[in-house]
């Protein structure tokens, strides 16, 4: 498989775009796909992280003077991390692209790449490229098309909060 470099960073990986450099499941060879892949030692850094903002959290909310306590900083912490580290694994993402796949196969105004399950692993995904435009440029576009476009993006996250909750 061909990549170059999109130079899109995330928090914890580096998205390339790329074609097929041989069929994949139901892709055939030269299919444009975008392979996601995590930053090398992340998992550590991002476990060390939060370690050191338990530790912290517990330390402030255990200054008698400070009255912190009320803040529930290290519940935070914890909750914050029980949602963060299993995002780190990327068979997850694409099972959730699976699911909104299917849940808007209908609504031909929403799309979502689909994972390729046989390229995709905890630490690289691999997805069919959807090409679009950055929402930065819709800045510029004719209000009545920005006040559509608002419209398109709400009511598609109120179905997956509402419509399309398990």
């Amino acid at each position: 498989m061909e990549l170059k470099n999109l130079v899109v960073s995330v928090l914890a990986a580096q998205v390339y775009k790329g074609k097929l450099s041989q069929a994949a499941g139901q892709y055939p060879e030269g299919t444009d796909v975008a392979v996601k892949v995590q930053h090398p030692g992340i998992w550590r850094k991002v476990c060390l992280d939060f370690y050191v903002m338990g530790k912290i959290s517990r330390f402030l909310e255990g200054l008698p003077y400070l009255n912190l306590e009320y803040l529930s900083l290290t519940d935070t912490v914890e909750q914050f991390r029980d949602v963060m580290l299993p995002q780190m694994d990327l068979t997850l993402e694409a099972k959730n692209l699976r699911r909104f796949n299917q849940d808007f196969s209908n609504d031909d105004q929403v799309h979502f790449p689909h994972p390729l399950n046989e390229l995709t692993t905890t630490r690289i995904l691999t997805e069919t490229f959807v090409n679009g435009t950055p929402i930065i440029e819709y800045t510029k576009a004719p209000p009545k098309f920005r006040k559509d476009l608002a419209y398109l993006g709400l009511k598609t996250v109120l179905n997956q909060l509402f419509r399309y909750v398990s």
